[in-house]
């Protein structure tokens, strides 16, 4: 069962951003999945699953892309 729902917190945030273990909660119910913040949170971390730094949604370790239009106008504020 754990290894199911945590398959099914990947297939969630890999299809679309999940900003907040409430949001997530409420997805995984829609598909049959009845879990407590408490328990997802433990998914999340166990998962190891980090917040992307620009809009705040969950994804893998690693899978922050950098965003070179968002570099170009950091860097032309800077300037």
């Amino acid at each position: 069962m754990k290894s199911w729902r945590q398959g099914q917190i990947l297939d969630v945030i890999d299809h679309e951003p999940v900003v907040s273990q409430e949001i997530l909660r409420q997805k995984l119910k829609t598909r049959g999945i009845d879990a407590t913040q408490a328990t997802i949170s433990r998914d999340l971390k166990n998962l190891g699953l980090v917040k992307r730094a620009g809009d705040g949604a969950y994804v893998r370790p690693g899978a922050e892309r950098p965003n070179p239009a968002g570099a170009a106008d950091h860097l032309r504020r800077a300037v």
